[in-house]
């Protein structure tokens, strides 16, 4: 009874929320969605991508994002590790196979009115 009641108490706890936050990036980024990744874009993003790099709005960091995807097609994408800055922000990095190698991807997140955004998102080589 006292494990159920654990399990249910850490199923609304933040911490869960973040798990689930990124376990639908997992999968947007498995599949190349581009649509769905923007979805947890905060209005105006800071992108870099292979040395290209600004702040976009929402609309503008999908069709980038998309771009992506379309000449380096996923083959695979897991969160290597995800946690909190002395500062208080939480980020994650993930490692991305694509058709045309291997990439880093770090999230930067920001909570606003109990839901969580993308502020900066970065993909590089990773060597």
């Amino acid at each position: 009874m006292k494990a159920i009641l654990l399990l249910s108490l850490l199923s609304f706890s933040p911490m869960s929320i973040s798990f689930d936050f990124f376990q639908d990036i997992v999968v947007a980024m498995q599949t190349g969605n581009a649509k769905e990744i923007s979805k947890y874009f905060s209005p105006n993003i800071d992108i870099a991508i292979l040395e290209k790099e600004d702040v976009y709005s929402r609309v503008q960091a999908e069709m980038i994002i998309k771009e992506f995807f379309e000449t380096h097609p996923p083959k695979s994408f897991t969160i290597i590790y995800q946690g909190t800055s002395k500062a208080g922000v939480k980020y994650g990095i993930g490692s991305l196979v694509t058709g045309k190698g291997k990439f880093r991807v770090t999230f930067y997140i920001k909570e606003k009115d109990a839901r969580q955004f993308i502020q900066q998102m970065r993909i590089d080589v990773d060597e």
